[in-house]
């Protein structure tokens, strides 16, 4: 038995593309998307209408992550506390407008699915853990922490949602993180996907799927889009995601977001600042100027 899990497509058709034409070849028994196909990238509606067509003509399974929740908070939005908290959300505003009229089917999402073995064992697969859709698992999660996240502790226990792929064990239970498929943060920007595979001889086991793809090209996305010109300040976090495979929106929360709501200072000067950082200047120019 042969299943494939993708995850974090954040609109990068490109990324998506690619993983998706390596998982054919693969000629798997199930596919499943474990979720955030859109937001925080370019091509969220194109992205989305493929993976749904995938759900609906090859039977692939789906499940909801955090992105489309968030996403989906926008049908009903409640009144922003304020000019800054509207700034904080550009991005996905702007994933919105494209997606909206799929609301209806980005809602019929499960928080979960499962298969069973042959054997009667489970594989589970959720967005983050069982603590919740932004509760996630990290290479380095220390083992009482990771047997909280994954109970009941299944045979195999998928996750996605911090774009760190990995495979490891806790007790008896494998446990596998897919990586993210179109924005990695492992400073190893290929896309990536899990390969999970039973058999009567020898049990469950996983595999880390690493793939190049065009970068250049989805960089340009960001362009032809809009997103870049029209996705707030945060776009720009995006792009230098994009080059330098890290992330960039969690670390300016870290070190802005206080400052953000407690001083003058507005959204755009606190991403230029942090931008003009050694780390990260040489990687902001725009797509298509060299």
């Amino acid at each position: 038995m042969k299943i494939a899990i993708l995850a974090d497509i954040h609109g990068n058709k490109r990324g998506l593309e690619t993983v998706v034409n390596h998982i054919e070849n693969w000629e798997p028994d199930t596919v499943l998307v474990n979720g955030d196909i859109v937001n925080r990238g370019p091509s969220n509606l194109e992205c989305w209408d493929f993976i749904w067509q995938k759900h609906l003509n090859e039977n692939w399974k789906l499940v909801r992550g955090n992105h489309e929740e968030f996403l989906l908070s926008f049908y009903a939005p409640k009144p922003l506390e304020n000019e800054k908290s509207h700034d904080l959300n550009l991005f996905a505003l702007w994933a919105w407008e494209q997606i909206k009229h799929r609301a209806l089917e980005m809602a019929q999402m499960p928080d979960r699915q499962s298969v069973i073995a042959p054997d009667g064992t489970l594989l589970l697969v959720t967005h983050a853990s069982n603590g919740s859709s932004r509760q996630g698992i990290f290479p380095k999660t220390e083992d009482d922490e990771l047997r909280l996240l994954t109970l009941p502790g299944p045979a195999v226990f998928v996750t996605s949602h911090t774009h760190r792929p990995f495979v490891r064990h806790v007790d008896q239970t494998l446990v596998v993180n897919t990586g993210s498929a179109g924005l990695p943060f492992d400073d190893d920007p290929r896309a990536s996907y899990a390969q999970v595979t039973w058999s009567e001889t020898s049990g469950w086991s996983a595999e880390i799927i690493r793939l190049d793809y065009d970068r250049e090209a989805a960089q340009m996305d960001l362009v032809t889009s809009g997103f870049l010109d029209e996705g707030g300040p945060f776009a720009q976090l995006v792009l230098v995601e994009y080059r330098l495979a890290i992330g960039m929106i969690q670390r300016w929360h870290r070190s802005f977001n206080k400052p953000y709501f407690e001083t003058d200072i507005d959204l755009e000067t606190s991403v230029r600042q942090m931008l003009a950082s050694e780390q990260f200047r040489d990687h902001t120019w725009r797509p298509g100027s060299r």
